[in-house]
């Protein structure tokens, strides 16, 4: 397997100064991929290896699973990233968490990844029932910011507009597959509704 350290998306980085908080880095299941967090120690101070917790992903959030907390691995991250004039996002107070596994069961995992090639947050998603991902958002919802008369007069493509419709008659988050077999639409559609901010 191939795991790409620190991998972070262009949409969850922003110029800006490096933060001074905690920070600690995951994986955010299905991606291949680390991504790094801030977050306040005096709101969260239970967080450790083995926590799930919800973060900002894009325009949304969803859950991750933390693999290492204020070690060296983040100091030099926040290094690197203060050097290229790049911010990290921080976890909002009332992100919810929730002790999933100890640092004991991520080496299992970790060797199960590699031995399997998949990503580590794939093993991680399976290996941990969903209870325990707490209130995190981790389906597509309509935004509810946008006014009736721009969802109409906005020009889509008729996939992206079934997809509107559809997440319109349905309030609670759905993921992609569900929404790509009902619409009859590519991830590339969701994605490019996300990017536009009609769809979170």
């Amino acid at each position: 397997m191939r795991q790409t350290p620190l991998l972070i998306d262009n949409d969850d980085i922003k110029e800006g100064p490096t933060p001074t908080g905690a920070l600690f880095t995951a994986v955010v299941p299905p991606l291949d991929g680390e991504f790094i967090y801030e977050y306040a120690p005096d709101l969260h101070p239970e967080l450790k290896v083995g926590y799930v917790v919800q973060v900002p992903l894009g325009k949304r959030e969803t859950h991750a699973y933390i693999t290492s907390i204020n070690s060296a691995k983040e100091a030099q991250t926040k290094n690197e990233m203060a050097a290229r004039g790049k911010r990290i996002k921080a976890i909002p107070g009332s992100a919810a968490t929730a002790l999933a596994f100890s640092e004991e069961h991520l080496a299992f995992y970790e060797w199960i990844a590699k031995y399997y090639s998949e990503p580590l947050s794939k093993i991680l998603d399976l290996a941990v029932p969903t209870p325990a991902h707490g209130k995190a958002q981790t389906g597509y919802i309509v935004n509810k910011d946008l006014s009736t008369e721009t969802l109409k007069s906005t020009k889509l493509s008729q996939a992206q507009r079934a997809v509107v419709d559809f997440l319109q008659k349905n309030p609670t988050p759905l993921d992609s597959k569900t929404i790509q077999a009902s619409c009859s639409a590519s991830a590339a559609v969701l994605r490019g509704l996300v990017k536009k901010s009609f769809v979170l």
